[in-house]
């Protein structure tokens, strides 16, 4: 009774349980194959995406390479969605598991009761055979043949107590294996639920990419008009401003180096060191405000100014500002192909018309003139920081 009892509920906690899997299992195997398909695609738009950049610039190629660039993220967006839905799945499958084991622990400690019941009367059984002698066997007997009765039935007793004591180990151990099985699952639903929350967060960062990439189009268009004259006029021009500013940044280092800090003016924090303009190759007034730290033994390099500013460090170079372009990989630098790797190497702000320009910090101020009459500033602050302030008037 007692071991067909047991198979059944086997078989049904089998069955339960491959049924389960089998949907589990199924709809993670169909999110598998879409985020494959879907990685083919990014690799097959990243190869597009590079073989654009080395041609030569012209606006259509950046116009081709903003659209690779935005459907690549919309490709990555559908990923984080499809992850996103695995990582549901996948708990939905584990909360599945973790029902079917508390189920069938249930049934196993019943399973561990009823064989503790079945053992004590087999325990009250034996201890009542045992005090039976076998002069009592033999004598108690009617005859020869119920002697050799009462001996086989004692020997299948001890038989039947062996068996029922190595069901009830391999019940026990079953009981702790699944009990094991539930506590790593439990931790298992925990990891996904931690996968999931990052897939979110993944999820809204490429949503923002793709605005940011799509605002960048619209920013090429709007600035260019659609025209590829345009486009190549504004390229040159940029271009050539921002060799003209490393050059001057350039000759500044060199004496630097030469003669160690530069003799120049005092200033001091707020102090007003010149006025916004559009000196140079610029489109219209404005200040571009560069920050440079040490990055070698004799090398500057630009850096974000944000965190300098922001800490107070540093103190903006303008009153009621606006910022026209930020530091790096902004929209207009990504999608225009204007900049040097693609990256803005300052932060472009204006005020209100002959707004004065203000020293970030305390240092020592040198003018300069680039080779297209743009005139800017550079203040030496310290032994790893300099900024940088162009097109003054």
């Amino acid at each position: 009774m007692l071991k067909k009892g047991l198979a059944l509920i086997l078989l049904l906690l089998l069955a339960l349980t491959s049924t389960v899997s089998a949907s589990t299992t199924g709809d993670i195997s169909d999110y598998q194959k879409q985020l494959s398909e879907n990685q083919k695609k990014q690799q097959e738009l990243q190869q597009k995406i590079d073989e654009v950049q080395a041609e030569e610039r012209s606006l259509q190629n950046q116009i081709d390479y903003m659209d690779s660039q935005i459907a690549l993220t919309n490709l990555k967006i559908d990923e984080a969605q499809t992850k996103i839905l695995e990582r549901q799945a996948e708990l939905e499958g584990l909360a599945t598991d973790i029902e079917t084991l508390i189920a069938r622990i249930a049934r196993i400690e019943e399973s561990v009761k009823f064989q503790n019941e079945v053992y004590g009367e087999r325990l009250r059984a034996r201890y009542k055979s045992s005090r039976v002698s076998a002069l009592e066997i033999l004598f108690g007997a009617d005859s020869l043949s119920d002697v050799f009765t009462r001996l086989k039935y004692l020997k299948m007793m001890e038989q039947q107590d062996r068996r029922l004591i190595s069901q009830m180990n391999d019940t026990q151990f079953n009981y702790k294996n699944q009990k094991q099985l539930l506590e790593e699952t439990k931790k298992q639903v925990e990891q996904v639920k931690q996968e999931l929350e990052q897939e979110k967060a993944n999820l809204e960062a490429r949503r923002a990419d793709l605005d940011f990439q799509k605002r960048g189009k619209e920013e090429l268009l709007a600035n260019t008009r659609g025209q590829e004259s345009e486009y190549q006029k504004q390229l040159a021009e940029i271009q050539a401003e921002q060799r003209a500013i490393e050059q001057a940044l350039s000759e500044f280092i060199s004496n630097l180096i030469e003669r160690g800090v530069p003799a120049g003016e005092a200033v001091h924090r707020g102090d007003v060191i010149g006025v916004q303009g559009s000196t140079g190759l610029s489109t219209g007034d404005h200040v571009h405000f560069g920050v440079y730290v040490k990055c070698g033994e004799t090398a500057w390099c630009h850096t974000d100014p944000m965190p300098y500013l922001a800490s107070g460090q540093l103190s903006w170079p303008l009153t009621d500002y606006t910022i026209s372009q930020e530091y790096g990989r902004t929209p207009f630098a990504l999608s225009s192909g204007y900049y040097k790797d693609n990256s803005h190497n300052g932060i472009d702000l204006y005020s209100y018309t002959n707004a004065p320009v203000l020293s970030a910090a305390d240092g020592t101020i040198s003018y300069s003139i680039d080779a297209y009459g743009g005139r800017g500033a550079i203040i030496y602050h310290s032994e790893n920081l300099m900024t940088l302030y162009w097109h003054l008037k």
